[in-house]
């Protein structure tokens, strides 16, 4: 048995359903072993569960579908109740609409655990409502990595544009 190293936390509400097979889909091309939550900013899982019904077996197995239980909570509290689910020393934020360009987890996770670093800043694909990709970030410093206990200024500001494009250590997300 292969235990995940990662977890990949993505918020959804419901107008976002319609993109999650895309960006489940990019996680199939990542080799690390990983574990996909999925929080239904919504009453129920139905709609998430419906979408992801289609994707492969191999990715259905290692996804956990929750509720945040109420309609427009918002993406913070989606994620924060994926949280208490991590169980991995490494997560990572897809939103609905976003994609992993393929072995981007793999990179990321490598990079971080070969420098002994916190966090890991890389590249991600936006899906448009026009379903045009948008490349993010645009203008992030490229192999930006922030070492064990140090917290970026842009996250102590909250000025974190495109944290789908961020890997950090769990000891590091969750105190």
């Amino acid at each position: 048995m292969t235990y995940a190293q990662l977890s990949v936390i993505t918020a959804a509400h419901p107008a976002a359903y319609q993109w999650l097979r895309e960006a489940g889909a990019s996680l199939l091309d990542q080799t690390v072993p990983l574990q996909w939550i999925v929080v239904a900013d919504d009453f129920d899982t139905n709609g998430v569960t419906n979408q992801l019904a289609t994707l492969p077996e191999q990715l259905r197995k290692r996804t956990t579908v929750l509720a945040t239980g109420t309609l427009g909570l918002g993406a913070a509290v989606a994620r924060t109740v994926a949280l208490t689910e991590v169980r991995t020393p490494w997560l990572s934020i897809l939103d609905a609409d976003d994609q992993w360009l393929p072995g981007g987890l793999d990179t990321l996770l490598a990079a971080a655990t070969t420098r002994n670093v916190s966090w890991a800043v890389g590249r991600c694909d936006e899906l448009t409502p026009a379903g045009r990709r948008s490349h993010r970030p645009d203008s992030y410093v490229p192999n930006q990595y922030f070492w064990r206990g140090e917290t970026p200024r842009v996250v102590e500001t909250g000025l974190l544009p495109w944290h789908a494009c961020v890997m950090v250590a769990r000891a590091a997300a969750v105190r």
